[in-house]
């Protein structure tokens, strides 16, 4: 009966929080986590979140790389993030049929596409690597690679660390409209506010989120 109580609160905080409120704590959070104000997760808590219903607050769209702990870069614990992975946190029909799963099936309202600095992806997209399935993968990175180099200023070396990071934070804004594009469903919910879309960049160095526009 406490445990049916403790879930019954924790979906009522969920649906009465706007996307912008939610957006709001996530970035809060990634503050936190960034100035070494970790919250310190319970074994206790975590062992109820894994046993009860689940009512995430967001959807994250991240990097498959090792170096971006998602949960831990917003100051999140078990039960709080649908997390979505692939390498360059690239669309595919996987990735939007799971997301139409937590925006439309489970009401989730905020979906934040993560890219980060020192992208392995992004690097092997702008030498245009050829490895098997990679290949078609590095594939959707390239209108990202377009627009950074239409944006750049002259004389702007395209190999460079910063052209990478340029590259990785115009996927993540295009990734954002892939996912308008590629659900009607989404982009329904997305055109009427119930839903908020954000591209975001994390630094690996400082451990900071930049949300984009």
């Amino acid at each position: 009966m406490v445990l049916e109580l403790e879930v019954s609160r924790q979906n009522d905080k969920r649906m009465s929080a706007t996307a912008k409120d939610i957006l709001d704590e996530l970035v809060r959070g990634n503050a936190a986590y960034a100035s070494g104000e970790v919250v310190a997760y319970d074994r206790e808590r975590d062992q109820t979140h894994s046993a009860s219903p689940q009512f995430p607050k967001a959807v994250v769209v991240s990097c498959l790389d090792s170096r971006v702990p998602v949960e831990r870069v917003f100051n999140q614990g078990v039960g709080d993030l649908f997390v979505a992975r692939v390498a360059g946190n690239v669309m595919n029909d996987d990735i939007v049929g799971s997301l139409e799963f937590a925006l439309i099936a489970n009401e989730v309202k905020l979906v934040i596409v993560l890219g980060h600095t020192k992208c392995g992806a992004v690097k092997g997209a702008c030498a245009h690597v050829e490895l098997g399935s990679l290949t078609q993968l590095l594939d959707k990175i390239q209108p990202a690679i377009e627009q950074a180099k239409a944006d750049a200023s002259e004389g702007t070396d395209f190999d460079s660390a910063a052209f990478i990071d340029a590259v990785a934070a115009q996927n993540a804004v295009h990734v954002v409209e892939e996912i308008k594009k590629s659900s009607p469903g989404i982009a329904d919910l997305a055109k009427k506010g119930e839903v908020l879309l954000v591209p975001a960049i994390y630094d690996l160095e400082s451990q900071r989120v930049e949300l984009l526009s």
